[in-house]
C-alpha cells in the first residue's frame, strides 16, 4: 500500500475498500490496479 502514497493517495488510511485477487501467468507477469474515487462503479 505504501507504494501507492503520493501516487494515487496521500495516506493509505484514505482506502475505504480492497479487493485482492492473485494470478500466475509466466508468460506475461505484470501488476494490475484499478483504483477508483469512493461511490464509483468500474467500467
Amino acid at each position: 500500500m505504501d507504494a501507492g502514497t503520493g501516487l494515487l493517495w496521500e495516506d493509505d488510511s484514505q482506502i475505504v475498500e480492497l479487493t485482492l485477487r492473485k494470478d500466475y501467468d509466466k508468460t506475461n507477469p505484470r501488476i494490475e490496479l484499478i483504483v477508483l474515487p469512493v461511490g464509483a462503479e468500474p467500467g
